[in-house]
């Protein structure tokens, strides 16, 4: 594929307006709201389905690669500036925004099923 062509396939990340949204911080008790929050903002941002899943790493193509990791770095962008510090280490860890995503649903649900009880 000629670089005009995959230009048009995917456009210049924006990262300014990325670091612009920002909710209520995930702490140990809002994570029912929180989630809905990143979720849309994730949507809006075209990223959702690397945390999800849907959106899988090509293996192949190098641009295709390079194209998919910027999006989970923006992914990983938004949620770390929308996470109290103690949760970081849920994220850094991880080697992909699936994985942090993942860590913070089990510690996170968890939680919020207990006080629900």
């Amino acid at each position: 594929m000629d670089v005009n062509a995959r230009a048009s396939l995917h456009p210049a990340i924006n990262l300014g307006p990325v670091t612009s949204y920002k909710i209520e911080a995930l702490n140990d008790i809002n994570w029912i709201t929180w989630k809905e929050r990143i979720e849309t903002i994730l949507n809006l941002h075209g990223v959702y389905g690397h945390i999800d899943g849907t959106c899988k790493r090509p293996t192949t193509d190098k641009d295709e690669i390079a194209y998919w990791d910027k999006q989970d770095y923006v992914a990983r962008t938004l949620i770390l500036n929308n996470i109290k510090d103690d949760k970081v280490v849920h994220v850094s860890r991880a080697k992909t925004i699936k994985e942090a995503w993942e860590n913070l649903k089990t510690i996170h649900e968890t939680r919020s099923q207990s006080s629900a009880l």
